[in-house]
Parts: structure tokens; C-alpha cells; sequence
């Protein structure tokens, strides 16, 4: 190369202040690090197992079978207070089914009891003109009980018993909706009565049969030449009472029926003829064939 040969020039470093200024404060300060004395090196493995690996105390080992202990104890502890528990229930329970039972039975034995024993009639049965039939009638009621019966409330209705299969459902089926109703029913104080122990007491009464009721339970029964309409009426109803130590409402239901004498000679049955009405000293009376009295 010639000496004129010219080389390209490096520009001249300029320094940066603030490396600088970091530098000297580096060199000022030795508890500063560098990064690469930073560097932790790994825990070598007995230095680590005895770093993290602790062998445990004998009272270490005691609290925990005591745990153990208080944790069994605990246990039995809460199954024996859930036996006592159920034992106490049942013995409760036992002692308030005794309580009760001795009080229904007290109750029963105590209570007053009204009946509805006895209907006769207290006038004819009549037909009139509109279809209808009406009778006078008188109930004798009577508390065969130990207490005193108040709010003696009677309520019976007349119907035509129907004939057929349905002959002896018919007034029952009738009997349970009428009565369920009249337990509901807030009567008149004027018309309540009250007995006292085996006291009685007779409750006239006035019932009719509709013209429909008549048509739709009479039948035709053959006499001789002629054919004639019977019917067979039938009272069924409730009375309702309290007394002083219950405040429910109870009841005495019944049924009888109302016929014609049938003569000596069984010319006519025991029905009474529809159309044809009946004196009282031709009315019989009595408690209905299948039953119909019973109460709470």
C-alpha cells in the first residue's frame, strides 16, 4: 500500500455519563452485587435433607395420639348423647300417648251423650193440591251422658226412600252430605237447647216431601184391579251438641221411617198410597230396618 493509501477513520468513543457515574458508584459501594453474584447455588442433597427434613419430637408424637384420642373419645361421646337423645323422645313420646289416652278415656266416661231415641207423629199426613206432602212430627231427645249437653240443635229432613238395589244405600248416602253440612252450620240460639244428665227433652217438628221427591221414589203396586202409587217416607238427620270441657262440635245421626199399618189380611203393603192421606192413628213409626244411628 502507497502511504497515501488513506484508512477509514473510527469515530472517537464518547463517553456516557451515566455509565460512567454508574460505574463509580459500583466501585464506590462494594456491598452492591452483580447479577452473577446473585445466583444462589442448589442445596446439595444432605444439606437439604438436613434443611427440610425434620425428625419429629416424642411430644410431637404424644399430641398426635392425643388428637387421636379426643377425636375416638369425641365420637362415643356424641353416639351416647344421640342414644340418650332418642331415649328421652320415646319416653316422652310414651308418657304424652299415656296422658292422652287417660284423658279420652276420662272424656268418654265423663262426657254427655245425645241421642235422638224416639219419632212419633203429632198429626196426619196430608197431600195437597201443589204435589206436596207434609207431616207433623216429634223427636225425643235425651242425654244418656254424665255432663252437661248445650247447644242441642236438631235438624232432620224427610225424603222418599227409592226402590230397588239402591233401597238401603240411598238414605245413608243422603244422611252423610245433609249432616256434613249441618256440623258447619251456625244456628239460631234461640232454637239451642241444653240438658243436663240424663234429662230428655221431646222437639217438635214440621217436614215436607216435594212434589218431585214424590214422583221420583213412589212405585206401582198392583192391588186387585187397580194399580196405585206407593211411597215409603223415610227421616233421616243429625243433632248437634257440645258440652263444657270441648269445644268441637259433635253429633248424633238417625233414621226412621214413616208407614201405613199393613191390615191383618196383607190386602195392601205397609206403603202409603200416594194421593191418600193418612190420620195420625193410621201413622207408624220406628227406627229405619238397616240401621243409620250412631255419633261421635
Amino acid at each position: 500500500m502507497s502511504p497515501d493509501t488513506e484508512f477509514p477513520q473510527e469515530k472517537p468513543i464518547t463517553p456516557n455519563p451515566d455509565e460512567e457515574s454508574n460505574a463509580r458508584t459500583k466501585q464506590s459501594n462494594p456491598d452492591v452485587l452483580t447479577t452473577q453474584h446473585m445466583l444462589a447455588s442448589p442445596l446439595s442433597n444432605p444439606h437439604y435433607e438436613i434443611t427440610c427434613k425434620t425428625e419429629k419430637t416424642s411430644w410431637d408424637k404424644f399430641k398426635d395420639g392425643a388428637e387421636i384420642v379426643g377425636i375416638c373419645l369425641l365420637a362415643v361421646y356424641t353416639w351416647y348423647s344421640i342414644k340418650m337423645y332418642c331415649a328421652n323422645r320415646d319416653a316422652a313420646n310414651a308418657a304424652s300417648s299415656a296422658a292422652k289416652t287417660a284423658e279420652n278415656t276420662l272424656i268418654v266416661s265423663e262426657r254427655p251423650w245425645v241421642v235422638v231415641d224416639a219419632m212419633v207423629a203429632t198429626g196426619p199426613l196430608r197431600f195437597l193440591p201443589n204435589g206436596r206432602a207434609n207431616v207433623n212430627l216429634s223427636f225425643h231427645i235425651k242425654n244418656i251422658g254424665q255432663s252437661i249437653a248445650s247447644n242441642i240443635y236438631l235438624r232432620p229432613q224427610m225424603m222418599g226412600n227409592i226402590f230397588g238395589q239402591q233401597a238401603s244405600v240411598e238414605p245413608f248416602t243422603r244422611q252423610a252430605e245433609w249432616c256434613d253440612s249441618v256440623r258447619k252450620e251456625t244456628p239460631d240460639p234461640r232454637f239451642l237447647k241444653t240438658l243436663f244428665p240424663h234429662e230428655d227433652a221431646w222437639q217438635p217438628m214440621g217436614l215436607e216431601l216435594t212434589k218431585e221427591e214424590i214422583e221420583s221414589s213412589s212405585a206401582t203396586y198392583p192391588v186387585g184391579e187397580l194399580k196405585r202409587k206407593f211411597i215409603v217416607p223415610l227421616v233421616y238427620g243429625c243433632v248437634n251438641y257440645q258440652f263444657p270441657f270441648s269445644k268441637d262440635i259433635h253429633q248424633t245421626r238417625f233414621i226412621f221411617n214413616v208407614s201405613h199399618p199393613q191390615p191383618k189380611d196383607g190386602s195392601i203393603p205397609p206403603m202409603i198410597r200416594v194421593g191418600e192421606d193418612v190420620p195420625i192413628s193410621n201413622l207408624a213409626t220406628g227406627k229405619y230396618f238397616f240401621g243409620g244411628t250412631f255419633g261421635d
